[in-house]
């Protein structure tokens, strides 16, 4: 069996309200049961396992396999896509039915320490696709929506990393006012508006160098920004050929850069 679920770009960042929300990519978390028995699980997959045990009662022996196109700690969200792949496999694989699994992997997120909140719109757009908000205080997701797959061009710095668990709502709580403004202005519809001034938001109180979203409108990007609290920079053009120009200039400028899209799909179970 493989469970199959996604990568995605912040919206609006739960730390300082709790109200999150995320959109989708198409980079793609691939975990498999196969392999060898003496595999050694990565610590968060551990912890999951161990949650998911403690919740249901019920052993997971078989041996995982994971592959991942989605770039570790830089914002992309590949620590929900994990967790919930885990989940929805350990769910599957016990055939154990389930109201909401993203509230379950909300609160396994939690558990293994790769999210304070439980990153419920993180892990609902890895399940669901399209575009996820939240209520993490309750778990509970407050809309679902699709996006328009058009392509995007993501950036992050070399050897640069950012721990999400280590935010707290209390250290982020001074950014209520102006995050809570940002709901109005997603329910609009101006989803990339939003996620620009997020990033801005974020990034300004993070002490974080917006050179790089400079540049990105300097190359012809309609919309660039940190997702969230980065350090991935997100950027969108009108047109592919300017994507593809700023992606041979930003070769020289020593980020790692990847294309990819918006997305809709659903997890996948094979």
């Amino acid at each position: 069996m493989k469970i199959t679920t996604y990568g995605g770009l912040s919206v609006i960042s739960a730390f300082s309200t709790g109200i999150g929300a995320a959109a989708s990519i198409d980079l793609e978390m691939r975990v498999s049961i196969e392999g060898d028995n003496k595999s050694v699980n990565p610590p968060a997959v551990k912890k999951t396992l161990e949650f998911l045990e403690l919740k249901f009662g019920k052993p997971f022996d078989y041996p995982i396999k994971i592959e991942s196109e989605i770039p570790p700690a830089v914002g992309l969200k590949s620590s929900s896509a994990l967790t919930s792949a885990i989940v929805l496999c350990y769910l599957r694989m016990n055939d154990i039915s389930v109201p909401e699994p993203g509230a379950i992997i909300a609160e396994a997120s939690r558990y293994n320490h790769t999210s304070a909140t439980g990153a419920l719109d993180d892990a609902s757009c890895s399940i669901y696709g399209g575009l996820c908000v939240s209520d993490n205080n309750k778990d509970r997701i407050l809309k679902k929506t699709k996006l328009n797959e058009i392509n995007v061009l993501i950036c992050w710095p070399k050897n640069k990393v950012r721990n999400s668990y280590e935010m707290t709502f209390e250290k982020m709580s001074v950014l209520g006012r102006s995050v809570n403004r940002l709901l109005d202005l997603l329910d609009s519809g101006r989803v990339y508006e939003t996620m620009v001034l997020n990033g801005l938001i974020f990034g300004s109180y993070l002490k974080s160098d917006f050179i790089p979203c400079g540049k990105m409108y300097s190359l012809g990007a309609s919309y660039s920004s940190y997702s969230g609290k980065g350090p991935a920079i997100f950027s969108i053009f009108d047109d592919r050929d300017t994507l593809l120009r700023a992606r041979e200039e930003c070769k020289m400028t020593g980020y790692e850069i990847i294309e990819t899209r918006f997305n809709n799909k659903q997890a996948k179970v094979e």
